[in-house]
């Protein structure tokens, strides 16, 4: 399959949730030439879809229309605008980009670079490479000691156990890595830490890379407007980046919580300088483990109403 748009060059923006993703696309979409959205990963079901008559296509549409993210994307699309690429049998590619000139309200000769950032597309690389061959990927890793801190605050993501987070956290980055490293040619990593200490030059090097001209409007962001469920777990997203966010997690969570996500996760760790080789971690004990198994499993019915309760609001 190939991309026939060349107006269009899709960026997308991967890696472990919590990591910047959205920060790191408001402010890359703040650029007059870039467009982005709440996470899209109800593309995938879009790309890979068989549909071709009516029916199958009408199938899609409420079936896709009615997901959670398509919801909280804000986007807002007919029948039978959807059904264009389908009908007349056009590339993939194109059933996404009919949605971009759709809603942003593009001609199809105006050029745009497109940035995804759902964290998920960590595992779609290789799929959006096939359906989309100018694409681009921007790997964000940060310390997972700091993205436990972020989730374990907040509701929704029901973090209380930090061995069971490690796990979730080494298999995320495994897959960003990974995916980074098949598509070296058209691949960026950058350390979240790295971003928001020396945040001018690591954006010139994002532009360059992408292929947009660097404005100074990008340091403030504001490039996605986000759904009002999210808007408080991305009460930073939209503004200069704070430096001294950078350790604020050492105050959130408990060193033995740190000391287990670095027990956990030492190989990464040490692979992107988050920590010292020469430090002495006690692995969990039984009953410990367990303390937090049941901690997690007792605020789980709270992270399910939290989670109803935003769908009920998208």
């Amino acid at each position: 399959m190939s991309d026939t748009n060349t107006l269009i060059t899709p960026v997308f923006i991967l890696g472990s949730y919590r990591s910047g993703t959205t920060m790191l696309a408001s402010q890359l979409a703040a650029n007059s030439n870039a467009i982005a959205l709440p996470e899209m990963p109800f593309i995938q079901m879009l790309i890979t879809s068989t549909a071709s008559t009516m029916d199958e296509i009408t199938t899609l549409y409420h079936r896709m229309t009615a997901t959670f993210h398509f919801r909280a994307s804000g986007i807002a699309i007919d029948l039978a605008t959807f059904s264009q690429p389908f009908l007349v049998k056009a590339e993939p590619a194109e059933r996404v980009y009919n949605l971009l000139r759709h809603h942003f309200q593009l001609n199809e000769n105006q050029p745009k670079t497109w940035i995804e950032h759902t964290p998920h597309n960590r595992e779609r690389v290789d799929l959006y490479k096939e359906i989309f061959p100018q694409a681009k990927f921007i790997h964000i890793v940060r310390d997972p000691r700091a993205v436990y801190a972020s989730m374990h605050n907040l509701l929704r993501w029901n973090s209380h156990d930090p061995i069971a987070f490690a796990s979730n956290w080494n298999i995320a980055t495994t897959y960003s890595f990974t995916a980074k490293a098949r598509q070296s040619h058209c691949s960026y990593e950058l350390r979240y830490e790295d971003y928001i200490l020396d945040q001018e030059t690591k954006l010139i090097e994002l532009c360059d890379f992408i292929g947009i001209t660097n404005e100074e409007c990008m340091k403030n962001g504001g490039g996605i407007s986000l759904p009002n469920y999210t808007k408080k777990q991305h009460s930073l997203v939209g503004k200069q980046v704070d430096k001294t966010r950078i350790n604020a997690w050492q105050s959130s969570i408990s060193l033995r919580e740190a000391q287990l996500i670095t027990w956990r996760c030492l190989p990464w760790m040490l692979h992107y300088n988050y920590c010292n080789k020469n430090e002495t971690i006690h692995p969990p004990r039984s009953l410990e483990a367990l303390k937090y198994k049941i901690k997690q499993k007792l605020l789980s019915p709270l992270s399910k109403v939290k989670r109803f309760k935003d769908n009920l609001s998208t």
